[in-house]
């Protein structure tokens, strides 16, 4: 990313505030769009995520939309809909749990058993990365905790159509193929879809080597997205 550029991160509120619970991933995305306006009121807003909060940056630009601001780059990194027919497998409580291990882990373990009591799933937690080794006991139930309602606001969530044009990164190696990401996403934006494919899996995307592929990309998209938006097709 070029220097001048500072890049803000918002935490989940639900990961220190317990009582924070949302309807719907649009309720969370309303909150986001306020902080984002308490740092910079004038836009054009950039936002972009991952996974999950690829959706939430969809969303949240969408909100910003709404509220009549302008919206720049919106990047989402491999984070895609939950199609209708599979949310009622997406909720049950195993595969919940197991998408939310999938991500503090770093791998897919929806195959795997699960763990067999809470701590099961501390251990397992603690010993999948050294960030988490310090970690109390209700620090890592917390973080389980915000992934899977992270995990139950994506799978319910229905997107809608965002005015203008949306850069996908997708994670090459494994996940859904370019055209299924170009059939699911395009349906939700009035604009073009730009696709940049990463070497790298889907729980890889925010290590480093990916990121020096995504920040050069995000750079450049940048230098255009000042500009107003134009009608467009794909």
């Amino acid at each position: 990313m070029g220097r001048g550029r500072p890049v803000y991160a918002i935490q989940a509120p639900y990961l220190t505030a317990c009582d924070s619970t949302y309807d719907s991933l649009r309720g969370l995305a309303h909150e986001y769009a306020g902080l984002i306006q308490g740092i910079q009121f004038r836009g054009p807003h950039h936002v972009m995520g991952w996974s999950f909060d690829g959706l939430t940056a969809h969303q949240v630009a969408l909100c910003l939309q709404e509220q009549g601001r302008e919206v720049g780059l919106v990047a989402v990194f491999d984070g895609y809909p939950v199609p209708l027919e599979e949310t009622a497998s997406a909720l049950a409580d195993h595969a919940l749990l197991k998408a939310a291990l999938s991500v503090l882990c770093g791998r897919d373990l929806s195959h795997h058993e699960v763990p067999a009591n809470t701590s099961a799933v501390l251990d397992l937690v603690r010993s999948s990365s050294p960030a988490f080794l310090d970690l109390a006991d209700n620090e890592i139930s917390s973080l389980v905790a915000t992934a899977e309602e992270n995990i139950r606001l994506m799978t319910e969530h229905r997107p809608g159509v965002l005015r203008g044009d949306m850069t996908l990164f997708r994670a090459a190696r494994d996940g859904i193929d370019t055209a299924t990401g170009r059939s699911v996403w395009l349906p939700r934006l009035s604009g073009r879809l730009s696709v940049v494919n990463v070497d790298c899996s889907h729980y890889q995307m925010m290590d480093q080597e990916p990121l020096s592929v995504i920040g050069p990309a995000l750079d450049t998209q940048l230098q255009y997205s000042d500009r107003p938006y134009e009608q467009g097709g794909v």
